[in-house]
């Protein structure tokens, strides 16, 4: 009794307060148990609803208890019929609202709208100037745009029957509620629990089929897992009087590090200042580790596209060269084609044997 006190004093706050469940206390027979119980619900304001026989021995051993002063229990009444166990169901009226739906903010561009010629003009001058026109040539043809849509929770798993079988379900819903005839319940009543199985077998296959493809990846099992626990990782930072302060400790770390190694390409390298600009996030390295060390975080830069572009094209000129003219070691396996660390694994056991 105690415990269930000290459960109720950490729920009596909550709004829409329903407690359900089988107590073993017979609440038709007020003995000293009972009493004791009613008495610690009077005190919180709240009331047992159940009084008819919940067990085969004819005593009321499941409770509905809700405030008494609360509009969210409405009624409460015992369903008797053959008896699956020794208990028989209790069935609640509660009036409970449909959670409201949020909106979000999105952006977009009507692409379509564009006028062909007059933006390839634009480009081929664009082209001869500044990377950084990019943003602005496709503002002017294409301004942000902004309108509210509503956040649903993602479902990879909903169908194309799934939705039809909805469809459905709302039709005969509406024949239900016009008619009130039995037989356009029992079609609502069916249909309902079609769409309820549709839902649970396409995500049991979803999810089984995601966990099979990935059974040699750790790395993405675990994104699946987490994915279906609806798990978010946070961003770590460390603790700043500003955001203004923290974000300039980060850049004098981040800079001090980097600098030996883009000195030369800034003294004899042609890239423009404009390709150098990077939107820069602070990871930290372990999420066991000091957050307030700055050396326990790595940056994570997101460079402009045209600057990924040039990367590219220069890496795989880079790596052709070098493998033409046979200049790469004969042991390096790291940034080229057909090699791994399985490679290099191999080498060395052959070495040892």
């Amino acid at each position: 009794m105690t415990e269930f006190s000290m459960l109720l004093e950490s729920m009596v706050l909550e709004n829409n307060l329903v407690v359900v469940g089988d107590f073993n206390f017979n609440w038709a027979q007020k003995d000293s148990s009972t009493k004791k119980l009613d008495k610690l619900l009077d005190s919180m304001g709240l009331l047992q609803c159940v009084e008819s026989p919940t067990h085969t021995s004819g005593h009321v051993l499941d409770y509905v208890i809700g405030r008494a002063s609360d509009d969210v229990l409405i009624s409460s009444s015992v369903k008797v019929s053959t008896f699956i166990s020794d208990h028989c169901s209790v069935v609640c009226e509660l009036k409970l609202g449909k959670p409201k739906c949020s909106w979000k903010v999105a952006t977009y561009r009507k692409l379509n709208k564009i006028d062909l010629a007059e933006f390839t003009r634009d480009m081929t001058h664009l082209l001869q100037v500044v990377p950084d026109s990019l943003k602005q040539l496709i503002d002017r043809h294409a301004p942000i745009q902004r309108r509210l849509l509503p956040v649903r929770p993602h479902s990879p798993w909903y169908t194309h029957d799934i939705m039809e079988a909805k469809k459905q379900k709302r039709m005969y819903d509406k024949q239900r509620r016009k008619s009130s005839l039995t037989v356009h319940r029992q079609m609502f009543t069916e249909q309902r629990n079609l769409v309820l199985r549709l839902i649970r077998d396409a995500r049991r296959a979803h999810f089984k089929q995601k966990i099979s493809d990935n059974a040699t990846n750790p790395r993405q099992l675990f994104a699946v897992v987490d994915g279906s626990l609806h798990s978010k990782p946070s961003l770590c930072l460390p603790d700043s009087s500003s955001a203004l302060d923290l974000a300039e400790r980060f850049n004098v770390h981040f800079k001090t590090k980097v600098t030996h190694i883009r000195s030369e390409l800034d003294e004899t390298g042609i890239v423009p200042q404009q390709l150098k600009k990077a939107h820069v996030t602070p990871i930290l390295k372990n999420s066991k580790l000091d957050k307030n060390k700055l050396s326990n975080y790595r940056p994570v830069s997101n460079l402009p596209f045209i600057s990924k572009v040039v990367e590219k094209v220069v890496a795989g000129q880079l790596n052709d060269y070098l493998t033409s003219n046979n200049l790469l070691e004969l042991a390096q396996s790291a940034y080229r084609n057909h090699h791994s660390t399985e490679t290099t694994l191999l080498c060395v056991q052959n070495d040892i044997l």
